[in-house]
């Protein structure tokens, strides 16, 4: 059996976190290859990051306009090293240009060969905060400096095309290459197979000087990685073994409020208040659902890594205990959810109960005394997580890297294997899964922003340390709404989310059209219905998006993938409505494109793409889509039968088939 994966390059959150001491660490006593610099422009705190071609990093503290750079011993010291800045507070501070000048002519590389065993040094960097890069020219001493990578269309002062812009290409034409979805690869025992040579995660695939793990659209067509319009499913190749996908939800009827810029920016006329109540609301809904497969983190294939961590030092939601006196000023450390079916459930259950509990139910919520505890991101690393388990009652084994008695699990589950990536029978490596939930309650989206620096870190079995970095990729802040019910034969009924409604002495919003309360009635005998519904949005990212018309800080997100799926609300099965089923068009008279599901893969479904561009948001740019409940499968279409559907607004895919995602419930009833 084969899976198609999309590998989103730009956001890596795990279930291991920062603040962890790794295992002791014992190197052997040979000299380190180093970089050196003098940095200036920069202020206190910055960090100078060095990522190889394989996507493997390490970064220094600039202190008194110097940094050196110890680079990891597990990787070739000879390989491709790009240079980078990180600003104190964690985010992306902008690119490293190198430039080499022959007569009149200079040309501007991204790259440095590291000599083994040496330091090399740099020169002297100087940073430029208006234009968000950084440059050296070789000169004098370093002369020599051996250069690799040239920029394509780097201006003559060395700004490399995606500075400024996190590397969301300036023009489309930049690469013709294509990371779209769907490399095959083979399913050996619930275990996926990697090759290292497909894994160019360090590189940069378009030129514009910024590596693939850093560059939120790495293949320089226009669109963020997570929603890439690059289409095929054959010669794509990913860009690191790895990714993550954001996932915001919120239902008519689930009592939760509907999250959209067409509603708030009605209720909420100051944009300031506006803003403080969106950040409450997504901080309620937001979760990050994240899939971690080992980048390439070394090239000795007899290692294997002992341990890892996330470390996203200096960043205002990044902490290791809760802050703040008020709700205006509260922040809360990221959790860990527990959760989990597979292999992985036993980790779980056994590394995360609460002081005194001798059992410990993952499906029970952390309030619960039955629960598990809600684990903060920074308490665990990964050999903690295990180890715990294993101390506490755990039948699978915690001590790694000597685990051969792996149980499938189809992959998805998986908590570890033995072997990095691109090694080993299976060429697996390191594969943990988790739920993770960034808060901020009203800082929510002045704390976790796009162009964010996360570092995952691990512990190798002879030691060593290594560690990969990558920056966090536009994401959802408001989901899809429906705002139109027009039942088959039936007429148009809007949903008005602004005045406040009661029924049953329950206020809004569960007594919405289209709330369990007031389900939308929809004939057996002709069982149509037509929805309209906004788009959801994304904040406006500075400097990416300025051609752009607008100065709303949030833009609707265009490039998206729409389908319907439903469940009946007596019991049974989910249902769904393929295309076949379904219409769909807009006010701007955008294609939607019919992606028919992949027969290969079971996990594959039908979608329209949306062929519109991101744009600014307005109650007059709206979808509309006509569903036909008898060609849905599985829906009963009968009188009496109660539904909630659910309408997905997602990117493209990721490994193992999951995509990035915004969704909305709306429930129905079938009248005679």
């Amino acid at each position: 059996m084969k899976i198609s994966r999309r590998i989103a390059v730009g956001l890596l959150l795990t279930g291991t976190v920062a603040s962890v001491s790794p295992v002791s660490v014992v190197e052997a006593a040979t000299a380190a290859t180093k970089l050196t610099a003098k940095v200036k422009g920069v202020a206190a705190g910055t960090q100078l990051l060095a990522v190889y071609s394989t996507g493997a990093s390490a970064r220094a503290k600039v202190s008194g306009g110097k940094a050196t750079i110890t680079l990891p011993k597990n990787v070739k010291a000879s390989g491709k090293v790009s240079l980078h800045l990180v600003n104190p507070n964690g985010s992306y501070g902008g690119p490293v240009s190198i430039g080499k000048t022959k007569g009149t002519k200079t040309t501007w590389y991204g790259s440095v060969s590291a000599r083994p065993k040496k330091t090399t040094s740099l020169g002297t960097i100087t940073y430029s905060a208006a234009q968000q890069y950084a440059s050296t020219k070789a000169a004098g001493s370093t002369a020599t400096l051996p250069v690799t990578g040239t920029l394509k269309n780097a201006s003559k002062a060395g700004k490399p095309a995606g500075a400024g812009r996190l590397g969301l290409a300036a023009s489309k034409a930049v690469s013709s290459a294509s990371l779209a979805p769907g490399d095959s690869i083979e399913w050996t025992w619930g275990v996926q197979a990697f090759a290292a040579e497909e894994q160019p995660a360090g590189g940069d695939l378009d030129g514009d000087g910024m590596p693939n793990t850093l560059d939120i659209d790495d293949d320089g067509d226009g669109f963020p990685d997570q929603l890439d319009q690059s289409a095929g499913k054959a010669g794509a190749k990913p860009t690191a073994l790895y990714d993550a996908f954001s996932s915001l939800t919120t239902g008519i009827g689930s009592g939760q409020s509907a999250i959209n810029y067409n509603i708030l920016s009605q209720k909420y006329t100051d944009a300031a208040e506006l803003r403080k109540q969106l950040s409450i609301l997504v901080d309620a809904n937001f979760t990050l659902n994240t899939r971690v497969v080992a980048p390439f983190l070394t090239d000795n294939s007899s290692l294997t890594i002992q341990d890892a961590w996330v470390d996203c030092t200096g960043l205002a939601w990044c902490l290791s205990a809760d802050s703040g006196d008020t709700l205006d000023t509260f922040v809360s450390a990221p959790r860990i959810l527990s959760w989990g079916d597979g292999n992985i459930k036993d980790y779980w259950k056994y590394a995360f109960r609460k002081t005194g509990q001798t059992t410990c139910s993952i499906y029970q919520p952390s309030s619960s005394t039955e629960g598990c505890q809600s684990v903060k991101w920074a308490d665990f690393s990964m050999h903690k997580m295990l180890t715990t388990a294993k101390a506490n009652g755990g039948s699978m084994p915690a001590t790694a890297p000597a685990w051969t008695d792996h149980t499938g699990g189809f992959g998805l589950y998986d908590a570890y294997r033995e072997f990095p990536a691109g090694w080993g029978p299976n060429k697996s490596g390191f594969d943990l899964t988790a739920n993770v939930q960034p808060r901020g309650y009203t800082k929510f989206l002045d704390n976790f922003k796009a162009g964010d620096v996360l570092t995952v870190k691990a512990t190798l079995s002879d030691g060593t340390s290594t560690e990969i970095s990558m920056t966090v990729a536009p994401f959802f802040v408001t989901a899809p709404t429906v705002f139109s019910f027009t039942p088959g034969g039936g007429s148009e009924q809007t949903v008005d989310y602004v005045t406040a409604e009661s029924c049953n002495g329950t206020d809004q919003p569960g007594c919405r059209l289209g709330s369990e309360s007031r389900r939308v009635r929809v004939s057996a005998a002709n069982p149509k219905l037509t929805v309209k519904f906004w788009r959801p949005q994304r904040m406006r990212v500075s400097g990416a998006d300025d051609a752009i018309a607008g100065t709303d800080p949030y833009l609707d997100m265009g490039s998206l993938n729409y389908r319907v799926s439903g469940y009946s609300g007596d019991g049974g099965q989910w249902g769904y409505c393929f295309n076949s089923a379904v219409t769909i068009s807009d006010t701007a008279s955008s294609t939607f494109t019919e992606v028919k599901a992949d027969p290969q893969y079971s996990n594959s479904f039908d979608y329209y793409k949306d062929g519109s561009a991101d744009a600014a948001p307005s109650a007059g740019r709206y979808v509309t889509a006509t569903i036909d409940f008898s060609k849905c499968k599985d829906i009963s279409v009968t009188a009496g039968k109660n539904y909630t559907f659910r309408l997905d607004a997602s990117g493209e895919e990721l490994f193992g088939g999951s995509r990035t995602n915004a969704n909305q419930n709306f429930n129905i009833t079938f009248t005679s």
